[in-house]
């Protein structure tokens, strides 16, 4: 006997109800929460969103749209400045933040690599279009750099995504604020002053 999958339909304009894209997005983030990236199936993520394939693949090019989607509306420009910055997170974040944060920690978290990978290009992107940088006018040390200090960035929400860390922002400001934290600020400064 074949195994039906729940398939809700379109919600009412007017309706409260998430929308199918919400839905696709939230199972995403659930399942993550519950198993290890490379485990989860495109089935499983259907059977959580109550959406079929068509739907799906309709609100999204496919499941690595899917993912990078995701970790895009989790990592907004303001939560990712906040990161890799040192500035003071309650004054900079909108109420969503902590909620926001822990998403980003769980997909800097992934062990299989992918997902890690993911954030540190999203993360360096983010930063160096917010300070005005192109990737083709660094130098191959500034590069280097950058990529140091990016994958140590997520390094750190990784072990706070996993619990090795106390699992919420301050402890990314806390480290900031240390010898390590201040060179990487300082360096990062350095490097977007040498741009203007």
């Amino acid at each position: 006997m074949g195994r039906f999958v729940t398939v809700m339909g379109r919600p009412r304009k007017d309706s409260t109800e998430p929308s199918a894209r919400e839905r696709i997005i939230s199972a995403f983030w659930e399942l993550l929460d519950e198993m290890p990236y490379p485990e989860i199936k495109v089935s499983a993520l259907l059977r959580r969103s109550g959406v079929s394939p068509n739907t799906l693949y309709r609100h999204f090019d496919g499941y690595d749209a899917l993912v990078e989607t995701a970790l895009n509306e989790a990592l907004d420009a303001r939560l990712a400045s906040a990161m890799v910055s040192g500035e003071a997170w309650a004054s900079a974040l909108a109420p969503d933040a902590a909620a926001r944060f822990r998403r980003v920690a769980l997909f800097a978290s992934d062990r299989s690599g992918i997902l890690p990978s993911i954030l540190k290009r999203s993360l360096k992107e983010l930063w160096m279009k917010e300070m005005g940088l192109r990737q083709e006018s660094l130098d191959a040390l500034t590069a280097l750099e950058l990529d140091f200090m990016f994958a140590g960035v997520v390094e750190m929400l990784g072990r706070i995504g996993r619990g090795d860390l106390h699992a919420d922002q301050s402890v990314a400001q806390r480290f900031f604020e240390r010898p390590l934290g201040t060179g990487i600020l300082e360096t990062m400064r350095s490097i977007s002053s040498s741009s203007e």
